[in-house]
């Protein structure tokens, strides 16, 4: 599953993935509520078994921010 965290990117660049291709959390970053329903999707759904982080580029978010979603991921199925 695509977890598309931002839609910002540090250069120019296009979305590699098209439209409809994974769970897109809106807005130039994840808001609390689309984040908190993107990992919900991803609990109820045992079949999932890899997410890659993409947008933009995740790696623009705070190392905080990148940390708790994260950990966050990892606590599913465990």
């Amino acid at each position: 599953m695509l977890l598309k965290l931002v839609h910002v990117c540090a250069v120019y660049c296009r979305f590699w993935f098209p439209p409809g291709n994974g769970w897109t959390t809106g807005g130039p970053g994840a808001s609390p509520a689309a984040l908190a329903a993107a990992l919900a999707y991803v609990r109820e759904r045992p079949e999932i078994w890899e997410v890659v982080l993409t947008g933009g580029d995740p790696l623009v978010l705070s190392p905080r921010r990148l940390r708790d979603v994260m950990q966050q991921l990892a606590a599913i199925g465990t």
